[in-house]
């Protein structure tokens, strides 16, 4: 591994057809991913995903190099077992003041939301026009 390569966490969910994710795992191990911990439930899918209405939802979570993704995701499309897949990045927060760590996922928001002003009385708002007038 070079030393400009990045390693981050990753969270991979896949929606299988068997109840077998280890063909994932592999591949996951042979992009260079470590620390790999797999969680697998069957699910009913809420329509048919290539035809099939239930299948197996994996969630991996592991650590590989930020250049091995792409023929990670690769393997995985053209994998017949894989029905879907997501790969999202973990990012990792220190919160001030009580010294824990939590994952937090970026928010998609670009701004920062406005911050809402109290509610004035009708009297406020009286006051405020005759302050402008004046």
């Amino acid at each position: 591994m070079e030393n400009n390569e990045k390693k981050i966490k990753y969270d991979l969910t896949v929606l299988l057809k068997d109840d077998d994710p280890s063909f994932v795992e592999e591949h996951i191990k042979n992009a260079g991913g470590t620390d790999l911990k797999t969680n697998i439930t069957k699910v009913d899918f809420a329509y048919d995903v290539k035809d099939l209405p239930q299948g197996y939802m994996a969630v991996i979570h592991f650590i590989l190099d930020s250049y091995s993704t792409p023929a990670l995701l690769k393997k995985l499309r053209t994998d017949n077992n894989v029905l879907r897949h997501m790969l999202l990045r973990d990012i990792v927060k220190k919160e001030k003041g009580n010294g824990k760590t939590q994952t937090r996922r970026p928010s998609k928001l670009t701004s920062k939301p406005s911050k809402f002003e109290e509610h004035l009385t009708n009297e406020a708002i009286e006051q405020k026009i005759e302050e402008i007038l004046d």
